[in-house]
């Protein structure tokens, strides 16, 4: 009894051989593999490479949205985007406490918002930052001439009163 030969099974079963054994896509266009698939089955039309690595991605994105449906669930990135779709657009909105109240739902995306809407903490005194006894210039910190730093503090020294 002969068996029955279909085209399509045999492209799925081809890719999965890529796939698990680690072969180049260019394996299929190899002179020996033609001959041995066309004794084996003539009815076979050899796809090219390109043909393979399509069928390979089809494999992959059929699997994942197979996986993605029976297992229910969903990433924590797809749960946020869908919330803030759902939220839509509010101009009175205050994203650090939107953040604070939902950083236990989103443990890993609000990690990193707290990097990214962290403000930096100043490292100057404050008594640096308010004295003019402490605004000292020498060649380490600036780049500007004596010369020029004279100039500027007589320029400015008439405002000050």
């Amino acid at each position: 009894m002969a068996t029955p030969f279909f085209i399509e099974v045999a492209r799925r079963y081809l890719a999965n051989m890529i796939v698990i054994d680690e072969l180049p896509f260019r394996f299929v266009e190899g002179v020996g593999f033609k001959r041995f698939c066309n004794a084996v089955q003539p009815k076979f039309k050899m796809p090219s490479r390109y043909t393979i690595a399509r069928d390979i991605v089809d494999i992959y994105t059929n699997e994942k949205k197979r996986q993605f449906s029976s297992s229910g669930s969903t990433s924590e990135l797809d749960k946020y985007l869908g919330d803030i779709e759902k939220g839509g657009k509010n101009a009175q909105f205050d994203i650090l406490e939107w953040w604070k109240v939902n950083a236990t739902k989103y443990r890993v995306l609000s990690l990193i918002a707290q990097d990214v809407l962290a403000m930096p903490v100043s490292t100057i005194a404050c008594e640096f930052a308010f004295s003019t006894g402490g605004h000292i210039l020498d060649r380490f910190r600036s780049s500007l001439t004596p010369k020029m730093v004279e100039v500027l503090y007589h320029s400015t020294a008439g405002f000050s009163d």
